[in-house]
């Protein structure tokens, strides 16, 4: 998805979320956010795992550069 009207794909990565949700400064969460500006949600991702880190965001990341 793009960002408002521009042609710059955007996604938000929710780092650490194997963590509990921070309070945020502004006065919309993550997710509020994405829905306010009718992206998608935000893709959740960690490291903090005993398994490799998973590589789905990246191939997400790479397809989005490759066809915006």
């Amino acid at each position: 998805k793009h960002f408002l009207d521009s042609k710059t794909p955007c996604v938000i990565i929710a780092a650490k979320s194997d963590l509990h949700e921070a309070r945020q400064y502004y006065s919309l969460s993550p997710l509020d956010f994405c829905r306010k500006h009718k992206l998608h949600p935000p893709q959740l991702f960690t490291c903090n795992t005993a398994e490799a880190p998973s590589k789905d965001i990246y191939t997400k990341l790479t397809t989005m550069a490759m066809y915006p």
